[in-house]
C-alpha cells in the first residue's frame, strides 16, 4: 500500500479504506501516509443521539418511540452498520411492531441483541 500510495501522484485514483483508531499496522499505515501528503483522510465520527434517532426511523420508515432511539444510541456507540443491524434484530426479534406509520414496543424492558453480522 505504502509503494501505491507514493506512486500515484498525479494519477485519478482513490484508494478507499475503514480502519478503527486503534494502535497497530492500519493506523500506522494511514497516519505515515498522510504526514508525507501521499494521502488524504477523513476521519468520520460517532452518530449522535439525534443522528442515531434519524437512521433508525429512515430505517423503519415511520415515526420511533424516543425509547427505542435512546437504546440504539446507547447499545451502537453512534456506528451506522451496527444501528441497523440492531434494529434489524429488534424487528426480527418481534420486540417492535409497526402500526400504520408509527413503531410501537412490544416487549416489557426493550433489550437489543448483538447479531451475528456485528460481532
Amino acid at each position: 500500500m505504502d509503494y501505491l500510495l507514493d506512486n500515484v501522484a498525479g494519477e485519478p485514483v482513490l484508494v478507499v479504506g475503514a480502519l478503527r483508531p486503534d494502535p497497530g499496522p492500519a493506523l500506522d499505515l494511514v497516519t505515515a501516509a498522510a504526514a508525507r501528503r501521499a494521502a488524504a483522510v477523513v476521519e468520520l465520527r460517532p452518530l449522535g443521539r439525534r443522528e442515531t434517532a434519524v437512521l433508525v426511523a429512515h430505517c423503519l420508515d415511520g415515526v420511533v418511540p424516543d425509547e427505542v432511539a435512546d437504546r440504539v444510541a446507547q447499545d451502537a456507540e453512534g456506528i451506522p452498520f451496527v444501528i441497523e443491524e440492531l434494529v434489524a434484530a429488534m424487528v426480527a426479534d418481534g420486540a417492535l411492531a409497526r402500526e400504520g406509520t408509527r413503531w410501537r414496543v412490544v416487549t416489557d424492558g426493550l433489550r437489543t441483541r448483538v447479531p451475528a453480522s456485528v460481532t
